[in-house]
């Protein structure tokens, strides 16, 4: 499958003393095409600095909110910018780090909030994990771990309602999309963020769950860490599924399209996504949005087939229309060691709202 990475934006030009001339300058016939290179190449390098040249003014005039929404807006536009990122989520966070005191469930979730609107940098995760250790602390810790418990499926498949559900048992941490997103080529630091969290949680319940579709990805790293892990995958209809997708994006919105595809805008969770090429789109934008879901939707279905034949009984089955039924809640909470059945919940029906309310974070 294709890929996409940081590496398929536009690079930002480099200053004239950091370009090799012998490979990046072009050998131009006359000086007026010189230096009609040298001041394209200044243009484009103001262009990818601006936002964050003019939040840095702003910032330094005390109006740190408008610098935030301004990098907020800019890295909306750009999610694959992990600079931009993790400059939006530092200026996020000395913002607001004095709200909410240390070892505070609230403070975890604007720190949650943060990570998810930008990137994990090193001082927004050190923040996180003091935090979280010290909520932790006021727990007895266990004399082994807990079940770490993955979750996945493409989405629209009724996960919110699941992880609720779990959520319902008080012996088990049960949260959905838990922040930072991991991207479809992930970034080390993001899959180390989650590591690190899992690591710590199991200390201290008998189980730990967490619904992210990025987890079928993730599956070989997180079998590394934590060689015992299981996992629940939900699936749905194929067409039940990028019906639902195609009602909840809007027109100008397609998180499988290629950046800069000049049809539809990059969104937060295209980085998650698998950019499948379309080369008809212009023809018929909304048929080939569809396809695309289409693809990215039976092809997650395949591969999750081969994880499942791979973790045999460690790996459970279900199907979204079947969530609500009295012995798909049995088959849950046996695997997760529960002793009986889990509770019942419905929610996210017609909207991706639990996605990022941060209700279901921890």
């Amino acid at each position: 499958m294709q890929q996409t990475t940081a590496h398929s934006l536009p690079p930002k030009l480099m200053a004239e003393d950091e370009i090799d001339p012998d490979l990046a300058r072009p050998r131009p016939r006359s000086r007026l095409k010189l230096a009609a290179w040298i001041a394209a190449r200044r243009f484009f390098t103001y262009y990818w600095d601006a936002p964050t040249n003019v939040a840095s003014l702003l910032s330094r005039i005390g109006l740190s909110g408008a610098a935030e929404k301004l990098l907020g807006a800019a890295f909306e536009s750009n999610p694959f910018d992990r600079a931009l990122g993790m400059q939006l989520g530092d200026l996020a966070l000395a913002n607001g780090e004095r709200q909410w005191p240390i070892g505070s469930v609230a403070r975890g979730i604007f720190l949650l909030e943060a990570i998810y609107k930008s990137f994990p940098s090193e001082r927004l995760t050190a923040a996180y994990f003091e935090n979280l250790e010290a909520l932790m602390s006021r727990r007895q810790k266990r004399s082994e771990p807990g079940l770490l418990v993955l979750g996945m499926g493409s989405g629209r498949v009724g996960s919110t309602a699941l992880a609720a559900m779990i959520a319902a048992n008080p012996d088990v941490l049960s949260t959905h999309e838990n922040p930072p997103l991991v991207w479809w080529s992930a970034d080390p630091a993001q899959v180390d963020f989650h590591v690190r969290r899992f690591r710590i949680l199991t200390q201290y319940f008998p189980a730990v769950f967490d619904w992210s579709s990025w987890w079928l990805g993730q599956a070989e790293a997180i079998g590394r860490e934590f060689p015992n892990y299981r996992a629940i995958g939900i699936s749905r209809d194929v067409n039940a599924v990028v019906r639902s997708f195609m009602r909840i994006t809007a027109a100008s919105e397609n998180s499988h399209a290629p950046m800069h595809n000049g049809i539809w805008m990059a969104t937060r969770w295209s980085p998650t996504r698998e950019a499948i090429p379309s080369p008809d789109a212009r023809h018929d934008p909304n048929a080939a949005k569809e396809a695309q879901y289409r693809r990215a939707v039976v092809e997650y279905e395949e591969h999750m087939a081969t994880l499942a034949a791979r973790l045999g009984n460690r790996f459970l089955q279900l199907r979204t229309e079947a969530l609500d039924e009295l012995a798909t809640r049995e088959k849950v909470g046996t695997f997760l060691g529960l002793g009986g059945p889990i509770s019942l919940a419905r929610r996210n029906v017609g909207s991706a709202h639990d996605s990022s309310s941060g209700e279901l974070w921890f």
